[in-house]
């Protein structure tokens, strides 16, 4: 990305470097119809998120392979919120989506997270709430009332 010290060259940087990126579509891209996406870091290296996107112009309609040019938009949280869901991650999201995929499959309850993060209880509701609405968390099925909640990582 112009030069930039970010996951220079290689796929397998990229994954050594721990960087998830979502890619949404704007205008759709054909063969025959140049297109465009966002792009938006939501993580980066030490696990926090960076809120950073990219404008992506696709251009197929030029002879020759697809070409793509990325256009810094900076760091906004608006258009994060607007633009991708579960876009509005924080801190707590992610440490919360560190505990759970450190469960490694197994349910995590409600107590356990409540104490990772050193949050209210009502803040930790609704972290892992955005974390269900983004398709990473699911909630225990058999949950029964007086118990407490539990969850773990979508498969």
């Amino acid at each position: 990305m112009n030069g930039g010290s970010h996951a220079r060259g290689a796929s397998v940087k990229a994954q050594q470097s721990s960087i998830a990126i979502r890619l949404t579509t704007k205008k759709k891209f054909t063969k025959s119809e140049d297109g465009q996406l966002t792009a938006s870091v939501l993580k980066h290296r030490n696990g926090l998120s960076t809120g950073h996107t990219f404008q992506v112009d696709v251009t197929t309609t030029a002879p020759g392979p697809l070409e793509m040019h990325w256009t810094d938009k900076g760091a906004s949280k608006t258009e994060l919120k607007s633009d991708v869901p579960g876009g509005d991650w924080g801190l707590l999201e992610f440490k919360l989506m560190t505990h759970i995929k450190a469960a490694q499959g197994a349910w995590v309850g409600k107590p356990e997270l409540d104490r990772t993060s050193g949050k209210d209880r009502s803040t930790v509701t609704r972290s892992v709430a955005k974390l269900i609405d983004s398709g990473r968390v699911e909630e225990d099925p058999d949950w029964k009332a007086g118990q407490p909640k539990r969850y773990r990582q979508t498969t």
